[in-house]
């Protein structure tokens, strides 16, 4: 046994320790429930009975044997309290000793040191934030280079990816401003913050048995980053510098000051990479280095899948469309029409190729890109047909059924304003979209999820919002035929067909139409919508998808579909 505490007290390195700190350890070791045992005399130093004190044999037999407890049970009665109790008091004094080494807290570890809690405010914090925003970086925005890392993340580089995105999510804002709370006394944080300080260390536990590959792959990043033209050529070694000692600092000095604050929190001291601490921090497969790249490589996996079976039903879609179309005879009023479409879409192009273009968010190919132009089109310029006061109109009764010109289209303006609400419902879902891409502080799991459920929308918009343009310009498609087809015959609906259109600039804006004759406002307005329905129906703008085809007419009228 004495071996055992010679063995013991040169491992803690006791005997090193000055008189004023042994004591404090003792008092301590005392505190916690140690006891100190007595050293038994030597069997030598037994004081035998003399002469006139001596029994006899048989009375030593009746009143002495009977008294007398088995072996096993002194050894169960004695040493194993001693031996629990001692490991746990053991425990307790080796996490004040490491403590103290690494200059978390003073002798005693009551309190933390100034230095320490200072440290965690500024420089760790710094570091953190600094991580997160240069791994950030390589993942989103407009240095991102994620695509390229994903290719790397083969063969030997299969934790790539994985250790930029886990880099990236070490970093909790709210988390770490709590922890900050918890010490700023200088007092160890008691037992509610556990679960806290749990949480922070085991981001730092999946990583700190990979520490050398991770500052490896970061170092590569910023090197592909370089490669791509994503960072300035003449920051890249400051930045490598800066985030290796970051790198370091994180997975090195905190890592080991953030698992002896968490023994000392528990009173029990937890070899790292142990199957004990994986129990107690609730290690799964997910927190495993490999699980985000297996992950990873399932979803490409399954992309691909999903691609190449999205290719054959759009293939097949196509062709079946094709045919349809091919059938399908171009209107002659839509022939005269189609002139007045591209030149409001390469109008509103020209008017923002110099500036701010609100529908740059965007992107070319989807069909709302141009529904939007169009609709705006008509908005600014041929809506005021629906209520202005300028055009007057009969009301009459063609085959006993009342016609109200006036009424009507005052009604479809009604229909055209819901129409362009819903187009602005789909402008906000896209800005969602954009500003989620962007956003530094979600996991990159968090983040797929959510712009997942956000692509849906965003399909189920388009559709939603072309079919009620549709309807709306069907409707004053319809209308304003009345109005012509009254025109070439009895002339009995419109009041001022031959009265020439007149606008303030200042007050309705510059109007196409300004200087026309109302019969003319009427024709164009209607060949603007009819066109405009067309094109969502059955041209470039139609189907369920949402983005469009190259599509033209051929000489002789009929649409065909050409591959881009």
């Amino acid at each position: 046994m004495n071996r055992d505490i010679d063995q013991t007290r040169n491992k803690l390195g006791v005997d090193a320790l000055d008189t004023q700190q042994r004591k404090k350890l003792f008092q301590d070791f005392v505190d916690h429930g140690g006891q100190v045992v007595e050293k038994k005399k030597p069997a030598g130093a037994i004081k035998q009975p003399g002469p006139e004190t001596r029994v006899k044999p048989k009375e030593r037999e009746v009143k002495v044997e009977p008294k007398k407890k088995p072996p096993a049970q002194i050894e169960k009665t004695v040493k194993t309290p001693v031996k629990v109790k001692k490991g746990k008091a053991l425990d307790i004094i080796r996490i004040n000793i490491k403590g103290q080494m690494l200059k978390v807290w003073s002798i005693g570890g009551k309190k933390f040191k100034d230095k320490f809690v200072s440290n965690v405010g500024k420089e760790i914090k710094d570091s953190l934030i600094n991580i997160n925003l240069i791994t950030g970086s390589m993942l989103r925005g407009d240095s991102s280079v994620k695509r390229e890392i994903l290719r790397s993340s083969t063969g030997e580089d299969s934790f790539f990816y994985e250790c930029i995105v886990r880099l990236n999510s070490i970093y909790d804002e709210d988390a770490f401003s709590e922890f900050q709370k918890a010490i700023s006394n200088k007092k160890i944080p008691e037992s509610s913050y556990l679960e806290l300080v749990k949480n922070l260390f085991k981001q730092l536990y999946i990583l700190g048995q990979h520490t050398g590959i991770c500052r490896l792959h970061a170092l590569q990043a910023i090197e592909i980053q370089k490669k791509y033209k994503k960072i300035k050529p003449e920051i890249v070694s400051r930045v490598q510098r800066g985030l290796r000692r970051e790198v370091d600092l994180i997975l090195g000095d905190f890592y080991y000051k953030l698992h002896i604050i968490l023994c000392k929190m528990e009173r029990k001291f937890f070899t790292l990479y142990s199957q004990k601490l994986d129990d107690f921090l609730e290690i799964t497969e997910k927190d495993r280095m490999g699980y985000i790249t297996r992950l990873e490589k399932r979803r490409r996996i399954e992309e691909l899948k999903k691609g190449k079976e999205a290719l054959q039903k759009e293939h097949k879609e196509k062709e079946t469309a094709k045919v349809e179309k091919e059938e399908v005879k171009v209107p002659k009023h839509i022939e005269r029409g189609m002139p007045i479409i591209k030149q409001a879409l390469q109008q509103y192009e020209m008017e923002h190729s110099g500036g701010e273009n609100p529908l740059s968010i965007i992107e070319y190919p989807d069909k709302m890109y141009d529904t939007l132009v169009l609709l705006d089109t008509f908005d600014s310029q041929y809506s005021f047909i629906l209520t202005t006061g300028k055009i007057t109109f009969n009301i009459e009764y063609i085959e006993r059924k009342k016609v109200d010109i006036k009424e009507d289209l005052n009604h479809a303006y009604y229909l055209f304003n819901e129409s362009r609400e819903e187009a602005k419902s789909y402008m906000d879902t896209i800005k969602e979209i954009r500003n989620l891409e962007n956003d530094t502080r979600l996991t990159q799991y968090q983040r797929s999820v959510q712009l997942e459920k956000l692509e849906k929308k965003r399909q189920i918009l388009s559709r939603k919002s072309r079919n009620e343009i549709i309807q709306v310009m069907k409707r004053i498609e319809e209308i304003l035929s009345v109005v012509i087809d009254d025109y070439k015959g009895d002339k009995t609906l419109l009041q001022n067909p031959d009265e020439y259109l007149s606008f303030d600039v200042n007050i309705d804006g510059d109007k196409k139409l300004d200087g026309r004759k109302v019969m003319e406002a009427i024709v164009v307005t209607f060949l603007f919508s009819a066109t405009f329905a067309y094109m969502l129906n059955y041209g470039e703008l139609s189907g369920p998808g949402i983005t469009k085809d190259l599509k033209v007419f051929s000489n002789s009228g009929v649409l065909k579909t050409k591959d881009l």
